[in-house]
């Protein structure tokens, strides 16, 4: 684990058994991966941070799921877990039910929700994101026993145009336990891709944070990706060699090839300071003989530049 942006890096133990691979989600004082084996969902949990766990299985019907999405509450010690169901590119998945419980397994909801893929909770709120290409924003007010489809300002036709727009929104960015900003990139007439930002202090209304317009050679499918840089935020529309941030109520670009090619996640520690993590790969013959590497990237001027890093000994 490094919490310095992978200028010293300290052992962690990683979770055994089913809850072994999950994407962790990091509240203020726990981190939490869920996973699922063998048609069973579980939570993994640890609080000392890393070097123990203890595991809860989910209650919910088992499903066909490799890994699940989850999401902590440190402030009422809940946590909501999801399923996350393969599906082919581009098809819908069906929808899954998000369980909402404690840290000692009890469950308080569990309800059906039209997006889950990716869980955040703001506030008292929990938002889900999920559909085609990411394309569907859900949220609960009341702890997870209903779930609503949320119109944004994203969401709205552009001007000039009848159909809905082709929104597709990235990871939350928690600013605080209360709010957060929302990454979102979408379709406008002319074949023209406008980049926003959105953000909500309560997981059920959004407001335009920032917006830009991106050249039009953004695949179908892409999603921002976007993290927390002191009070500002750095987003990577994956395919554009310039990353992007949000200073203030604007968006302008942080130079040419700031964004770290094959990005999969990034963080930062301050204002110059940033880790990546990258992957690429190849395949010789055919999907089965395929090659995947992955690389630590490392900023110290705010994202404008990259460096490869060695990994932690």
């Amino acid at each position: 684990m490094t919490v310095d942006a992978a200028r010293t890096w300290k052992p962690m133990n990683a979770p055994k058994g089913p809850g072994a691979t999950g994407r962790p989600s990091f509240g203020h004082e726990v981190l939490v991966a869920g996973a699922c084996h063998s048609g069973t969902c579980t939570q993994t949990t640890s609080r000392d941070p890393g070097a123990t766990w203890s595991a809860e299985t989910l209650s919910a019907q088992p499903v066909d799921a490799q890994r699940a999405a989850v999401s902590a509450n440190d402030a009422a010690d809940e946590f909501a877990v999801a399923p996350v169901v393969p599906h082919a590119a581009g098809a819908m998945r069906e929808p899954v039910a998000v369980t909402v419980m404690t840290s000692d397994g009890t469950t308080r909801a569990s309800a059906v929700s039209p997006a889950s893929d990716v869980l955040t909770w703001v506030g008292s709120s929990i938002l889900g994101i999920g559909g085609s290409a990411n394309t569907t924003l859900a949220s609960t007010v009341d702890g997870g026993r209903t779930w609503q489809v949320m119109t944004t300002p994203a969401g709205a036709p552009p001007a000039g145009q009848v159909s809905e727009a082709d929104a597709r929104y990235g990871d939350p960015v928690l600013v605080t336990a209360t709010e957060a900003l929302l990454p979102v990139i979408r379709g406008e007439a002319g074949g023209r891709t406008t980049l926003m930002m959105l953000r909500t202090r309560d997981g059920k209304s959004f407001e335009v944070a920032g917006t830009t317009t991106v050249s039009a050679d953004v695949p179908l499918g892409t999603v921002p990706i976007a993290a927390l840089k002191g009070s500002d935020v750095v987003i990577v529309v994956p395919g554009r060699a310039e990353a992007y941030q949000l200073t203030g109520g604007s968006i302008s670009t942080l130079g040419p090839d700031s964004a770290p090619v094959g990005l999969e996640s990034m963080t930062f520690a301050d204002d110059l300071h940033g880790l990546a993590v990258t992957s690429s790969g190849a395949c010789a013959t055919d999907k089965s003989d395929c090659v995947t590497a992955t690389e630590l990237k490392l900023t110290d001027d705010g994202g404008r530049t990259w460096r490869t890093s060695p990994p932690p000994a």
